[in-house]
């Protein structure tokens, strides 16, 4: 009885308060006179003076249910942003009538696409999108053919790069709604590329089916079945559910091994950001690294001990690459990323048959997760590696090492023109997101690396010159430099 009580009274109050504010708001002006921008201003101030839940907003949630409301502020807020100054009121009645319009008219109504209803192009020429996956067409002489993974979706191609008027058109196939995120080329046969799906980045918003291929050089793609390791979906507890599934590609790799190409993928996870009792994991127990001898028709996650990531009860959960790359004496290396975990980040693996993975003298390397690596095209020996930093002081690290990543070397960071990016930080914070490194195959001294702005070196990574801007921000309107978008997640060479 008490609680009926309350609210009752509480509708009393918010009645008697409307009844006021619209009486003030009437007085002002005849009701039917519509009221200009500057009295809409004037009447939704007092309106705001005068609400009638003035008091309740301040109340939290304790008090809000002693008094019988809802622990939620939204309605009451809601009412303040949304009620009609001109008359003091919510005008919440017009959406019947807008309903009512609506079914009236339907039977006019025709359907996208219909004759007379046609679509009409709107891009993608003037619209763009992240793009992390590109190259060359290895049978296209002229290097004028470039093929191009879309995160937001799809795959694309430019048959004459060179010409700033040329169009580009998705390939058929893959879904144009997919994410692309990495390609690889059949060291053996030239028409033979297979590309990766989703990206666990953005915290796996970002979602794919897996791997595909095409045996045509590109024109035409089919799906490859790769059947996920590891525990089936299971409950984790009662609010997770730990989904089974190849969602996240973060990288693959054909490798030549003695004549017959060998498959890498490496497969990510992560905790579905906006999912709600259970939250989905997707794929985490699924991920790791994958591979195949037969052109992809079987495969098999290597599970060695060295690259368990960590373990939950009876599960096993791997370590997740984040990057492959083949040295100058086509020794396989592969980089990490930590998992939803937070395990497993940080390590630098290498390989020389493909099967057997050792881990680097320098692994895991210091105050690192995310790691992209670059090697020289010339010296097994000498490579690089870009992290994303674990602390505030190291949000992002450059090494260098001369020794297979038997040891590394701190190397000079680039220090972005931007005032607003710390020296320390040329990727501003989006050392997780935005994340590259590439040397130049002609001269490994040539390094160029990317978060907001993009930089070259000349001498290995010991100093930088800024070669991009994304603004005319305080300290980049005099940069005598070009300006592009912001955010570098791709480099290839032409």
């Amino acid at each position: 009885m008490t609680k009926k009580l309350r609210v009752l009274c509480v509708g009393i109050t918010l009645a008697f308060g409307v009844y006021g504010i619209t009486n003030y708001v009437i007085s002002k002006k005849d009701a039917n006179t519509q009221l200009t921008i500057e009295e809409q201003r004037a009447a939704h101030a007092e309106i705001l003076a005068n609400s009638p839940f003035k008091e309740t907003l301040t109340w939290d949630k304790k008090k809000r249910k002693l008094e019988g409301l809802p622990p939620n502020r939204y309605f009451e807020q809601m009412w303040e942003l949304t009620v009609n100054p001109s008359t003091g009121r919510l005008d919440d009645g017009k959406i019947t009538v807008l309903r009512e319009q609506l079914i009236r008219s339907r039977a006019a109504q025709r359907n996208p696409g219909e004759a007379g209803n046609n679509w009409e192009e709107r891009g993608p020429n003037d619209i763009g999108g992240r793009t992390r996956a590109m190259i060359f067409d290895p049978n296209d002489s002229s290097n004028n053919t470039v093929y191009a993974g879309g995160v937001s979706g799809g795959l694309w191609r430019n048959t004459d790069i060179t010409n700033a008027n040329s169009q580009w058109e998705r390939i058929q196939n893959v879904p144009g709604n997919l994410s692309v995120t990495s390609i690889t080329i059949d060291p053996n046969n030239s028409n033979r590329w297979y590309l990766g799906t989703g990206e666990q980045y953005t915290a796996g918003d970002v979602v794919g089916n897996g791997v595909y291929v095409t045996n045509d050089g590109g024109n035409s793609w089919t799906a490859v079945n790769i059947p996920a390791a590891g525990t089936a979906t299971f409950e984790f507890n009662a609010t997770n559910l730990f989904l089974s599934g190849l969602f996240y590609v973060n990288d693959v790799q054909a490798w030549n091994n003695n004549g017959n190409t060998e498959l890498f993928v490496g497969v990510g996870a992560f905790v579905y950001g906006d999912s709600a009792n259970p939250t989905n994991w997707l794929g985490l127990q699924t991920a790791g690294l994958y591979h195949s001898t037969d052109d992809g028709v079987t495969w098999n996650r290597i599970e060695t001990a060295n690259l368990e990531a960590n373990t939950s009860g009876s599960t096993t959960f791997y370590a997740i690459p984040n990057d492959f790359e083949i040295s100058a004496n086509n020794t396989l290396w592969m980089s990490t990323i930590a998992n939803a975990f937070g395990n497993g980040g940080g390590q630098v693996f290498s390989s020389t048959n493909g099967t057997a993975w050792t881990a680097a003298g320098a692994s895991p390397l210091p105050n690192s997760d995310r790691v992209e690596i670059e090697v020289s095209s010339t010296d097994p020996n000498k490579m690089y590696a870009l992290t994303e930093g674990t602390t505030a002081t190291t949000p992002v690290n450059i090494f260098t090492t001369t020794n297979a990543f038997g040891s590394v070397s701190n190397a000079a960071l680039p220090n972005d023109a931007d005032q607003g990016i710390s020296a320390n930080d040329f990727t501003r914070g989006q050392a997780f997101y935005d994340l590259i490194i590439e040397a130049d195959p002609n001269n490994d001294d040539i390094v160029y690396v990317g978060g907001i702005d993009l930089f070259r070196s000349t001498n290995g990574a010991s100093s930088w010159t800024q070669i991009s801007k994304w603004s005319n921000n305080p300290g980049l309107s005099t940069l005598p430099v070009p300006l592009v978008h912001a955010d570098h997640h791709a480099m290839t060479f032409r």
